[in-house]
């Protein structure tokens, strides 16, 4: 493992491994308001666009003030490409659809990999329990994946 990028005061190194498994979270900008169902859909439908193709997700929950996801990138793109991708396309989406002004999603992101030795299954976990840690009366929450199931 390389870092991507040098240490200075702004920026910490990240560290890619090609094939290896990320947990990555973005947020909305300050001062946006939370995302609406159908502002959630386009974010969601945005995650599955290239499934397969640049990336393969494990796991994913849009929420309404931000987005985990556990991706593994293909060879041809980066984790930063894709992450890249994801926010640009949905920031245009809503501030063309749905009138959301000026920066829609914080800058960057926090990714982190995802090591051996039940990492994994911890990470997907969270993201799957996300809606039910945050409204625990709640029901059926339409975005995440894999999907609740009857548990």
């Amino acid at each position: 493992m390389k870092p991507t990028n040098a240490f200075d005061r702004q920026t910490l190194p990240h560290f890619r491994e090609p094939g290896a498994v990320y947990f990555v979270t973005w947020r909305l900008a300050q001062g946006q308001p939370a995302l609406s169902a159908a502002e959630r859909n386009v974010v969601a439908a945005s995650l599955v666009k290239f499934q397969g193709d640049r990336y393969d997700l494990i796991a994913w929950v849009v929420m309404d003030d931000h987005v985990h996801v556990v991706v593994v990138p293909a060879a041809t793109a980066t984790l930063e490409q894709v992450v890249c991708g994801w926010k640009s396309f949905t920031s245009n989406q809503l501030m063309r659809e749905f009138a959301r002004k000026a920066r829609v999603w914080q800058r960057g992101s926090c990714d982190r990999l995802v090591r051996a030795g039940g990492d994994l299954e911890e990470k997907v976990a969270y993201v799957r329990a996300n809606p039910r840690r945050r409204w625990p009366e709640g029901g059926r929450y339409e975005w995440v994946w894999p999907p609740w199931s009857s548990d």
